[in-house]
């Protein structure tokens, strides 16, 4: 009976040992199947960071040290070394010198440089050779030992010392020309050389102030042309100083006006085309496009174009109006001859109005005559009316419609057999009193 008190004393005791032994063992299974979180966090609930058992905490290290190198592993296998190493930093920290981290370190350094020496390959290929060997010695950085990068350097940094020997005979060949005051010849050698030297260089400032100093030539030669008159040269020499000086404002400026003159001047030809051919609405879309290119620079033959376009359409109105006339369209004529004189037609128009509009106050006169004859039941009348209105003027109110529905009457009174006859009453069309004169 003691004895069993004492077990039953002792079995709280012995409850958190068998879960903590369920934990490590549970821990060493995750391990070994490579699920590392899941072991750290076993060995953690079996007490292992506070345990003063050494073989367990190292369990927990070890397995706290695969989590972070299991990480590594994926980014290198997804060809991301910089990631893959700043993780192994954190791993080195947990257990400083371990085979594993060490192995993986070198593995990333070795892709880093892989890396470095593919971008030194394409400066290679592209003649970039300084770059290049930037690249190379990037790349052996990583990896001392990386064969292709040696290799790459060396071929790198041969091609740029021959580079850079080219680059000196053409930078002297300049100093020569700039003696000799030939600027233009020495601007090229100078190009030449600063591509080989870089932008930095000797070469490269050199570039720089004279192509100031040619630039500041082309300008004033631009200006000296635009006073003369000639846009075309002028936009060249501009041209050529914004090149050899981008970024200069007055040039730009003064580049811009040119252009936009310029390209008035091509829209003013196609306006005079479209005068030319009759098109006088599409003339002076053009018209005002130019004068917003080039504000009051075209003033005058802007006004020209005007005034010729403003011709034409007249004139296009008076033959409109003249068919109508030879037509006996009699009200649509006087109408338009009264359009084409109120914007400034001559004598002949005026004379044209006022016999027009004598003839449709005679029509009216017959008309109204007309109808107070079909008020008062005479057909007769009425017809004759009729016909003297149409004679005088065919487009006349509905005088028109109302002969033809009187002659459809007449034909439909008249005996089936009866020949047709011309109606004596019916309105000749009246011929214009003279020839137009445009």
């Amino acid at each position: 009976m003691g004895r069993l008190s004492r077990a039953f004393r002792l079995w709280p005791l012995l409850i958190p040992a068998c879960a903590a032994t369920d934990h490590v063992a549970n821990g060493d299974r995750h391990f070994r199947l490579e699920e590392f979180q899941h072991a750290v966090t076993e060995y953690e609930a079996a007490g292992a960071a506070q345990s003063s058992d050494p073989e367990l905490q190292q369990r927990l290290q070890e397995a706290r040290l695969r989590v972070f190198t299991a990480g590594a592993m994926d980014l290198l296998h997804l060809e991301r070394p910089a990631d893959a190493l700043r993780i192994l930093d954190i791993a080195a920290d947990l257990q400083p010198g371990h085979p594993h981290v060490r192995e993986l370190r070198a593995r990333a350094q070795r892709q880093m440089a892989e890396d470095y020496a593919e971008i030194g390959a394409a400066y290679y290929e592209n003649d970039a050779p300084r770059e290049a060997a930037a690249a190379y010695a990037q790349a052996l950085a990583w990896d001392p030992d990386y064969e292709p990068a040696q290799k790459g350097l060396a071929l790198a940094q041969d091609q740029a010392a021959r580079l850079h020997r080219a680059g000196e005979r053409l930078y002297f060949r300049a100093l020569e020309d700039l003696n000799a005051g030939n600027d233009l010849r020495a601007y090229a050698a100078l190009t030449h050389a600063t591509t080989y030297w870089g932008p930095e260089s000797r070469a490269g400032e050199r570039l720089d102030e004279i192509s100031a100093r040619l630039a500041a030539e082309r300008f004033d030669t631009a200006k000296v042309y635009l006073e003369a008159g000639l846009l075309g040269p002028a936009w060249l020499e501009l041209r050529n100083s914004d090149r050899l000086q981008p970024g200069n404002s007055e040039v730009e400026q003064l580049l811009a006006q040119v252009e936009n003159e310029l390209s008035a001047a091509r829209v003013l030809i196609e306006a005079d085309m479209a005068v030319r051919g009759g098109d006088t609405e599409r003339a002076e879309g053009l018209v005002a496009r130019a004068g917003a290119l080039a504000g009051d620079v075209y003033a005058e033959p802007i006004a020209e174009i005007q005034r010729r376009s403003q011709q034409e359409r007249l004139r296009q109105k008076y033959l409109v109006a003249y068919a109508a006339e030879l037509d006996n369209q009699v009200v649509g004529a006087r109408d338009l001859y009264l359009q084409v004189l109120e914007e400034g037609g001559g004598a002949d128009v005026s004379e044209r109005y006022q016999l027009l509009k004598r003839r449709v106050e005679l029509a009216d006169t017959a008309y109204q005559e007309a109808l107070a004859a079909q008020a008062a039941g005479d057909a007769a009348a009425y017809a004759a009316k009729l016909a003297e209105t149409l004679r005088l003027a065919r487009d006349y109110a509905d005088a028109l419609p109302r002969f033809i529905e009187l002659q459809q009457a007449k034909a439909a009174a008249s005996p089936p057999d009866a020949a047709p006859d011309a109606p004596a009453d019916a309105p000749p069309d009246a011929p214009p009193e003279k020839p137009p004169q445009n």
